[in-house]
């Protein structure tokens, strides 16, 4: 099945999930609340020692507003609530827009070099296996960076790889280019991001998907696009 620019009932909660921060109060409230479980009447003593520790764990917060997060959470007065007080006080600190940024900029450094993957700029990069027909291309995180440069940053990498597939002679006996991901399927976002074209090859094995996706609970497909088509529709942009 060739995707097209038509919109699936499957795509509805898409741009909440490309939009959703890191962080967010869902994220950190269970842990608040099984630490306030555990410590009972210390709960206030030991969320202020966990919090503070781990937020220096994260280098993202700088000693100052570390040391705002502990202010605030020492002025609270009424424990009723503080489960919820708590969690509003750390997932504001977090929220903050340089926060944000650093954290999805380590995340997309850890996410090359954990995959041995090579960058074609920020947000995207490829890998390609010695013997396959392949090369699959690999969409960094990217919810903090603006649509215009999102497209721009995609729309250059695209043309990157179409330019390595057409010079490269490591290349020349690769035929297709793939990409694996949640977003294959939703026509939308596949045309927005620049990978419209890609044929659906359908969903990934489960084992596999366990081993790239871990964490992911929608369904992953594959998609694939014939290597001079791919050239030809990047290049002559």
């Amino acid at each position: 099945m060739v995707i097209n620019a038509q919109e699936t009932p499957a795509s509805v909660d898409i741009d909440q999930r490309i939009k959703t921060p890191y962080f967010n109060k869902e994220d950190i409230k269970p842990r608040i609340t099984e630490i306030v479980e555990e410590t009972g009447n210390n709960a206030k003593d030991a969320l202020q020692n966990t919090i503070t520790s781990g937020l220096k764990e994260t280098e993202l917060l700088s000693d100052n507003e570390i040391r705002n997060v502990e202010t605030e959470i020492t002025k609270i007065n009424n424990e009723d609530g503080l489960v919820e007080q708590v969690t509003s006080i750390v997932s504001n600190a977090l929220s903050a827009p340089h926060i944000q940024r650093g954290y999805e900029e380590k995340l997309r450094r850890e996410f090359v070099e954990n995959g041995n993957f090579i960058p074609l700029n920020e947000i995207l990069s490829y890998h390609a296996t010695e013997g396959s027909d392949d090369v699959y291309l690999h969409l960094a995180p990217a919810r903090t960076i603006e649509n215009a440069e999102r497209r721009k940053l995609l729309a250059g990498g695209l043309r990157r790889l179409a330019l390595e597939l057409e010079s490269n002679p490591d290349f020349k006996d690769k035929k297709r280019v793939g990409a694996i991901s949640w977003i294959i399927g939703h026509p939308r976002i596949m045309k927005a991001f620049g990978f419209d074209g890609f044929e659906i090859e359908g969903e990934i094995p489960e084992k596999l998907k366990r081993v790239i996706f871990p964490d992911e609970n929608k369904p992953v497909l594959a998609a694939y696009m014939d290597r001079d088509k791919f050239i030809q529709k990047h290049i002559a942009k």
